[in-house]
């Protein structure tokens, strides 16, 4: 479309390399594998692909794939000799640092259990001397110009252009969560949620490989608020939110602290073929498997792996989100910012009858 537009960027020529010479870009192939080069490239440029590791790729893609997969487009977007070192950083999911000089030496001597991070001492890659090796390079301003030429649309005050700490409000003012107030919430367990790796937005669960590494998402859960619930791991839950209930399943672990629940987001779809659709009295049937075998329930706190579940797999964070009292069917916003609210959400957890999952 792009290209019909006749919009500049794109075509033969649009991508300059560091020689100087040109490259189309013609295809989303042109530059994504030429991103992949660019990792596999850096510093001391990755190893070559085997000719097995090549043949694992290409029978991969083929079955993960199927007729959208072009292997001679996505050679074609780099030089052969780019194209092994590639295979190499796509086959491993990207391309990761040794968190210590001669870490291989040392995990080969002492295995898994060997703490590198402690004995890293000044070998350690985590720090350049004094500092950092990987920090914020741009600057912080404690004071903003701009945030207090915006107003409070309700109260009609101008915005603090300090930080501070304060109680999460209703759009009226009202206390939803008390950080410096003594407000209490009806419910003990503040949820919080994250953004997994596998999972950008709400549309990448269509895709079945990433859904297969997360089939879905759990409840976090410590294990002193899991045993006060008589929840073990794996467990069938209910959480109660107030205004919704949701399904889900629990994951006991002391990753996440007492009086703190949490899960990934991009879970609990609705649509885009995740349940049936039906408009204009014409129903559009849920989408049906991927030509896998039948999906195998994971447990959480395992390696196992399982096969990827429905698009409609877990439950939507979105869902167990509160309102704000004072504009009603909306969510908490932050007024300053300008987005949603998306930690001052709080839960009881149950564990349904049956328990496991």
């Amino acid at each position: 479309m792009w290209k019909r537009m006749d919009l500049p960027g794109v075509g033969d020529g649009a991508i300059l390399d560091a020689s100087g010479n040109r490259h189309p870009l013609n295809t989303a192939e042109d530059f994504y594998v030429k991103l992949a080069a660019n990792i596999a490239y850096d510093r001391t440029p990755v190893p070559d692909a085997s000719d097995e590791e090549r043949k694992t790729f290409r029978r991969a893609h083929e079955k993960g794939l199927g007729d959208h997969f072009d292997l001679n487009r996505w050679k074609r977007a780099v030089t052969p000799a780019e194209w092994r070192k590639v295979v190499t950083v796509l086959n491993r999911g990207g391309r990761f640092e040794e968190p210590v000089d001669g870490y291989a030496d040392d995990y080969t001597e002492h295995g898994h259990d060997y703490p590198h991070a402690e004995r890293g001492g000044d070998r350690s890659n985590a720090y350049d001397g004094e500092h950092m090796r990987y920090r914020l390079e741009s600057r912080v301003n404690f004071y903003s110009e701009a945030v207090p030429r915006g107003k409070h649309s309700f109260t009609g005050e101008r915005f603090d252009p300090l930080p501070k700490l304060e109680d999460v409000r209703h759009y009226d003012g009202g206390v939803q969560v008390g950080v410096r107030s003594a407000d209490t919430n009806e419910r003990p367990l503040q949820l919080i949620n994250w953004k997994p790796r596998t999972q950008g937005m709400h549309r990448t669960t269509n895709s079945p490989w990433l859904r297969e590494t997360r089939p879905e998402n759990p409840l976090w859960m410590n294990p002193v608020d899991a045993d006060e619930r008589d929840i073990e791991n794996g467990d069938h839950i209910r959480i109660d939110a107030g205004r919704r209930t949701v399904e889900g399943m629990a994951m006991v672990t002391n990753g996440i602290r007492p009086g703190v629940v949490g899960a990934m987001w991009g879970w609990g779809r609705e649509g885009d073929g995740a349940v049936a659709q039906t408009v204009d009295g014409t129903t559009t049937e849920s989408v049906e498997g991927y030509g896998h075998t039948p999906y195998q329930f994971d447990r959480p706190m395992s390696e196992d792996a399982g096969i990827a579940k429905g698009r409609d797999a877990g439950f939507a964070i979105n869902h167990v989100q509160p309102f704000d009292h004072a504009l009603g069917n909306a969510g908490l916003s932050d007024l300053v910012g300008g987005s949603s609210a998306q930690f001052d959400a709080f839960v009881d957890v149950e564990r349904l009858d049956g328990g496991g999952h």
